[in-house]
């Protein structure tokens, strides 16, 4: 949600390109967290690396849209560096901060919360100890970010992830009716881009999830 906001002040400060400040640091942010994770992890020409990852990857084409991929990924990036950062150094503090800032990036995008599940999922299966840590941090993040969309929106999960998991904010009537189909289909479809009519798309994407969980 932070997108929007942080857009429209920069609208009213220099229209176009005010409005694309946000869009722009979250590329850059996103590329520094890149180029300090391939320096925590001791990898040649670490410099190299932060230029693929803005010129070999869509963030680049996302920084010069209008669009609010960029603070998600730069979010989950920095998230990322913090928990690796956390392991190795054998601290807690930055799996702290690692929790905060991947909570505040489940307001981003909807996306985010596979990420995060994904993220504590990998923390506990490498070292659960600091897994705590991490938990605590995500609340410090979440439970914010929750009431600004429920005070500005009217529900804690945004309209982007309500409007698809409960039908929040959707009218009861459409001048063309669209097909319908079950929570845990539209559930998939939000998570992993499947439309919920393809079953065998539908049954290929949970496979695949059995086999991840089973290996």
């Amino acid at each position: 949600p932070f997108v929007p906001m942080l857009s429209s002040f920069g609208c009213l400060a220099g229209c176009l390109p005010g409005m694309m400040l946000p869009i722009v640091a979250g590329g850059v942010l996103t590329a520094g967290a890149i180029y300090q994770l391939a320096l925590l992890s001791e990898l040649p020409n670490p410099l190299s690396i932060l230029w693929m990852s803005i010129f070999a990857t869509p963030m680049f084409f996302y920084s010069i849209e209008l669009w609010d991929h960029t603070l998600a990924v730069a979010c989950a990036t920095w998230s990322v560096y913090l928990v690796a950062k956390g392991i190795q150094q054998q601290t807690h503090a930055p799996l702290f901060w690692a929790g905060i800032i991947a909570g505040i990036g489940l307001g981003q995008r909807p996306e985010m919360y596979m990420f995060v599940l994904c993220l504590a999922i990998g923390l506990f299966i490498v070292d659960r100890r600091p897994l705590l840590f991490l938990l605590a941090g995500g609340l410090v993040g979440t439970l914010p970010t929750w009431w600004w969309q429920y005070q500005q929106i009217g529900h804690p999960f945004g309209l982007a992830l309500a409007s698809n998991l409960f039908k929040y904010g959707l009218p009861t009537q459409f001048a063309a009716t669209p097909p319908s189909h079950s929570w845990f289909f539209g559930l998939g479809r939000k998570l992993f881009y499947v439309n919920g009519q393809d079953l065998l798309s539908f049954t290929a994407v949970l496979l695949i999830l059995a086999g991840l969980l089973l290996f």
